[in-house]
């Protein structure tokens, strides 16, 4: 296949299959990207790390005829899309060959990694501009500055690189004891049997953050999944999700019980408008830190004033359960494909 019978040429990295000759992927996302890029004159393939050489790239192309993603063989791409699905395969040599081999063609690649919770806290908060959108967070030291700290506020205890909200800890001092939450299970422990429930539960993979007050409907919790891309110098807003916890849950994922609700029920009770500025200066942030972001997503509480809150930045968004964000998340993906 020649390069330049398509322009762009997209290698969109991804996991291996369990089995041989398969590959870990959101098939229709990967099906729709590379109908949207051949109707512009591009195209796009899916590859793993163990099929790249330098002027090889040993793939996969989805043929309409037979219904199926084949393989084939492709020259370099122009630019690489990482949709690795662990962070142990960005550990790997071939990944950080693969890396280097594009930095060294000043040829795109994105994202070029999963965040770390805490470094990319730290990134954010370098920035002034950020401040007001910046729950405090603290990484994990020990026992006695956790009691210190929650002497002043409850706190959420998070694994620095958690997903999907596995291993979230609510933590409240309540009069002579402490409150631990996780999901909607509390417990209340005494001071040394807290101690020795920090000593069990958290290190220093772990952050600190306050828990600020939010939005809440009929005792549930109510948070906000944004999509951002870039999109010629500067970062726009793909679409908002809400999401909504069971009742009295500190989740609000679908998987723990969560569920959608429209944007449009809530819109009165946010600024709009904050989290589109927000969202420009996270992705300039992030990537004057960590190199070129292409996409991420966001999940946000809003303040009874409307603000966003930032809980977490996602430089990998899983697709979106609203079909309309996720239609125009593949429109922009696409856009700053031909773009680059």
């Amino acid at each position: 296949m020649h390069k330049d019978s398509y322009r762009p040429l997209v290698g969109i990295l991804v996991s291996k299959g369990r089995k041989s000759d398969t590959f870990r992927g959101d098939a229709s996302t990967l099906k729709e990207i590379q109908k949207q890029l051949q109707q512009l004159g591009g195209l796009s393939f899916v590859f793993t790390l163990d099929q790249f050489q330098h002027d090889v790239v040993t793939g996969y192309i989805y043929s309409e005829k037979h219904q199926r993603f084949g393989k084939a063989q492709f020259p370099q791409p122009d630019l690489i899309y990482n949709k690795l699905s662990t962070r142990k395969e960005e550990t790997l040599p071939s990944f950080h060959h693969i890396k280097k081999v594009f930095q060294q063609q000043k040829k795109p690649f994105f994202n070029r990694q999963f965040f770390n919770k805490w470094q990319c806290y730290r990134a954010l908060s370098k920035l002034k501009n950020l401040e007001p959108y910046l729950p405090k967070t603290w990484l994990f030291k020990d026992s006695t500055e956790t009691l210190t700290l929650l002497n002043d506020r409850p706190l959420f205890a998070k694994p620095v690189q958690g997903k999907k909200g596995s291993g979230i800890f609510r933590l409240e001092r309540n009069k002579e004891n402490f409150l631990v939450q996780e999901k909607v299970k509390k417990k209340s422990l005494t001071e040394s049997q807290f101690i020795k429930w920090i000593s069990d539960h958290l290190s220093d993979r772990y952050i600190l953050q306050e828990e600020m007050t939010t939005l809440f409907i009929d005792d549930c919790k109510i948070d906000i999944r944004v999509h951002c891309s870039y999109y010629q110098g500067s970062y726009r807003l793909t679409g908002i999700g809400v999401r909504k916890g069971k009742k009295h849950s500190i989740l609000t994922h679908i998987p723990n019980g969560g569920q959608m609700i429209s944007y449009s029920s809530i819109e009165e009770k946010c600024s709009t408008t904050e989290i589109i500025k927000m969202a420009d200066l996270v992705g300039k942030g992030l990537s004057s830190q960590f190199g070129f972001v292409g996409e991420f997503s966001m999940d946000l509480g809003i303040t009874k004033e409307g603000i966003p809150s930032i809980y977490e930045v996602n430089s990998k968004p899983m697709v979106f359960d609203e079909e309309d964000i996720q239609t125009k998340r593949i429109e922009h993906l696409v856009q700053l494909f031909v773009e680059l």
